[in-house]
């Protein structure tokens, strides 16, 4: 990796490196050209992250990657379309934002704790045009971590699903929630509790529900069916775009610090 600052060229001859960067910074710091894997990287920084631009064979994009004022494990990480928020601790949470249409997906690992000794993964969606939500939750405590909890859910229905919608009658508008219950013995099909409390469910109504029908027209409101790949890599920390930027910021805020 060779990293070398900004001085012979002019600023109009990288205009288009500059015009991207400040996408994601507001001003120029310490520019720098950095070479890695054959691709080309500017740099610069502002006080709680790196911006960077990356040419791959003449195609531009912009990212960003810092630490966030909301918890010390937190990292922003931006790319032309998206905010990344990942948290990285006990509880491993990834929460991404559609700069466009603001909707937002999270994708969470809660390991087991005292008060609630089972592993859990669920993946959140919020459409903000819609202004509802749907949460999968799935059951992983018999998975051997992250990795296996990811796998298991691909090839899995969610162990419980929660709609809610966002209603209007009359002059009023009020928030309706929709529990699912996956059945135990016959696996692909779905029940309403007739009481919850907490996140306990007791009983089921007698309407019996198709798995893969259900969650086909709760779908049709926008929601995807399955986790998205870039947040379960980045859940895993195994997304390649990510840690190459990674190396690439790393290597950059070493060279301007000792120059």
């Amino acid at each position: 990796m060779e990293v070398k600052r900004v001085k012979d060229e002019t600023y109009e001859s990288i205009s288009a490196y500059l015009d991207l960067i400040l996408t994601q910074v507001n001003r120029f710091n310490d520019l720098c050209f950095i070479t890695f894997d054959g691709k080309i990287y500017m740099a610069s920084h502002v006080e709680k992250g790196v911006g960077i631009v990356e040419n791959d064979k003449g195609e531009l994009s912009s990212y960003y990657l810092g630490s966030s004022s909301k918890a010390i494990n937190m990292t922003e990480y931006s790319t032309n379309e998206h905010l990344y928020e990942i948290l990285d601790e006990d509880v491993k949470e990834i929460t991404r934002t559609e700069y466009e249409t603001e909707n937002r997906s999270k994708l969470v690992y809660l390991p087991a704790i005292e008060d609630h000794p089972r592993d859990v993964l669920e993946y959140v969606q919020y459409l903000e045009e819609e202004v509802i939500a749907l949460s999968y939750r799935y059951d992983v405590t018999s998975r051997r971590g992250i990795n296996d909890a990811i796998l298991f859910s691909s090839y899995h229905f969610p162990d419980s699903l929660l709609l809610k919608v966002l209603k209007q009658k009359l002059f009023f508008t009020y928030q309706k929630s929709y529990h699912y219950s996956l059945g135990l013995v016959d696996g692909d099909k779905y029940y309403q509790p007739l009481i919850k409390i907490g996140e306990m469910m007791f009983g089921t109504r007698r309407t019996v529900y198709d798995a893969e029908t259900l969650i086909d027209e709760i779908c049709e409101y926008g929601f995807t069916k399955k986790i998205p790949e870039d947040l379960s890599s980045l859940l895993k920390g195994d997304n390649k775009k990510y840690n190459e930027l990674k190396l690439v910021a790393n290597a950059y805020k070493s060279y301007i610090k000792v120059q």
